[in-house]
């Protein structure tokens, strides 16, 4: 299947659902964007159109941005910080929701594209939706994060991501077990890098200051 076709069976898939709910399309080089500005900062789901000679994949991801977590802990996190940032506060893609390892649905034929629209359509009702719904507080992150037995990668990435995600909700939440879980970052931040852990200190620092003084 052409790029072009594929693209052509993601939007007429996605718009009629997403549109009425507030998502403004954006065309991308490769795949469709859809946000939705909220009044905590973002919803965002992105289906890409991966090619690969003459075959075509397609996958989903859906993206929630917090502003008041952003704030504080993106200027010691791994992510390269840039005046008018907004990159995300967590994220999902089918992988998290089971449906492929790989996160990608291969599309080379007529009926593997209707297939994989027909199970992304599915996923975007039944699991994104509701995942956005899940998180609009940092509350919710705080609840969900700091939590024992959780799932690996679920949401985010364990080293450079949850750490300082999950201590700045606990933080700004006034989590009573705050204690313990700048402890449990720590201890999880071992292996990382000396930047990453020179970071992490410097936000306990911040939090303990400028959130919980």
């Amino acid at each position: 299947m052409t790029k072009q076709v594929v693209n052509k069976a993601l939007l007429d898939m996605a718009q009629p659902v997403l549109e009425p709910l507030g998502f403004k399309k954006k065309k991308g080089t490769d795949g469709w964007t859809f946000l939705k500005v909220t009044d905590f900062g973002y919803n965002e789901v992105i289906l890409p159109v991966w090619q690969y000679g003459a075959i075509s994949y397609v996958g989903a991801f859906f993206m929630v941005r917090l502003d008041v977590l952003n704030k504080v802990f993106l200027p010691f996190s791994s992510f390269v910080v840039k005046e008018d940032d907004q990159s995300m506060t967590l994220g999902a893609d089918i992988g998290t929701f089971g449906y492929k390892d790989d996160h990608k649905i291969k599309t080379e034929t007529p009926e593997e594209l209707a297939a994989a629209i027909e199970m992304l359509k599915g996923m975007m009702v039944d699991q994104g939706l509701p995942f956005f719904e899940r998180f609009t507080t940092v509350a919710d992150v705080d609840k969900e994060f700091n939590r024992e037995n959780r799932p690996k990668g679920l949401y985010c990435h364990d080293i450079t991501q949850r750490p300082v995600v999950a201590l700045t909700a606990a933080a700004l939440n006034k989590n009573p077990a705050f204690d313990h879980w700048e402890k449990y970052y720590r201890e999880a931040l071992q292996q990382a890098t000396p930047v990453l852990k020179e970071k992490y200190e410097r936000l306990v620092v911040h939090l303990r200051q400028q959130v919980l003084s």
